[in-house]
């Protein structure tokens, strides 16, 4: 773990499983924002920031401690990218998306700024990994810097805590789960022990 850092909390099971996922097929949510005018990309970078100070874990990478993955912190800004004017926003989309966010010591939230050629407008691509966010907290977010961008800090939200472990939010939902699991584990035991083919799988 880089010096310096702090853990934040151990990932739990569900963002474990995305975590593993972003290693081996990438789906990080993308969110395409439309602008009807040009943009300042250095006043899109300070939004970042203000956001990922806001939240937690938007200033958070994932690193492994003793074998097991955790939130820790990081100094570093979410990135922005200025992509040439002539590259499709779509493209840059599907690239977004097929690209594995969670590696290196940069914080779980990035963004790409496309001006469009000969055209008063421009794309922003807010891209977050799926661990922290699925798609609808990601438009949130990017709801929520277009806003800052239009009227300042009064339209951010104040900061929120670090969110619980999805087991610390969700106890008694996950405990009935885990109850089903071991129900059906223990029947497919007992029928795989007298022969019976499984009709559960």
């Amino acid at each position: 773990m880089t010096t310096g850092a702090r853990i934040l909390r151990p990932l739990d099971p569900v963002e474990r499983y995305f975590s593993l996922l972003d290693h081996v097929a990438p789906c990080s949510p993308v969110v395409e924002v439309g602008c009807d005018r040009l943009l300042d990309p250095d006043q899109l970078r300070e939004g970042l920031r203000l956001l990922q100070d806001r939240h937690p874990l938007l200033g958070a990478r994932i690193d492994h401690v003793d074998g097991e993955p955790v939130f820790v912190t990081t100094a570093h800004p979410p990135a922005l990218a200025v992509i040439d004017e002539g590259e499709s926003w779509v493209r840059r989309a599907e690239l977004a998306f097929d690209t594995r966010l969670g590696s290196g010591e940069q914080p779980l939230l990035r963004a790409e700024y496309i001006p469009h050629a000969g055209e008063d407008r421009s794309t922003l691509l807010l891209v977050v990994h799926h661990a922290i966010a699925d798609g609808r907290s990601a438009r949130r977010l990017a709801q929520r810097l277009m806003q800052w961008v239009e009227c300042g800090d009064d339209a951010l939200p104040p900061a929120s805590p670090l969110p619980p472990a999805l087991h610390e939010r969700f106890p008694e939902q996950l405990k009935a789960a885990r109850a089903a699991a071991e129900v059906l584990a223990a029947v497919r035991e007992e029928r795989a022990a007298v022969g019976t083919s499984d009709p559960l799988t």
